[in-house]
């Protein structure tokens, strides 16, 4: 996905929201959903639309799940999903330099294979472990 690519689903979700909230008396946040790549791709989407205080929420949500383990589908999703300076790839970085400082990161190999596939992530991995 391009660095301003916007998800036509989730435009949709966020456009019908702001239908929504026309009608409504109270402004509310916008909704999460039980879908981790949904709620990624909504999360981009408002941030790129200049509305992050409606989708604050989606990042604690989203870095607690990353905290509660990821799978590799799921990792690479944040990569190739996440803005520059984004918190849930920070999240997700930490988390794996944690795990690989406490050996619980996973065969070294195929964590090396997982990263050449995910160069930002690779980056962040490498720069890491030299400190």
């Amino acid at each position: 996905m391009g660095p301003n690519e916007l998800a036509i689903p989730a435009l949709q979700y966020i456009v019908n929201w702001m239908i929504d909230m026309g009608k409504a008396k109270r402004t509310s946040s916008i909704r999460l959903m039980y879908d981790f790549l949904k709620n990624m791709a909504v999360r981009r989407t408002a941030i790129l639309m200049g509305m992050s205080q409606y989708v604050a929420h989606f990042t604690k949500v989203l870095c607690d799940a990353v905290r509660e383990g990821l799978d590799k589908e799921q990792m690479g999703l944040v990569e190739r999903l996440s803005l520059p300076d984004d918190a849930v790839f920070d999240c997700l970085a930490n988390c794996l330099a944690m795990k690989r400082e406490w050996g619980v990161a996973g065969e070294e190999d195929e964590m090396e294979r997982f990263l050449a596939r995910h160069p930002k992530l690779g980056r962040v991995w490498r720069r890491r472990r030299r400190r």
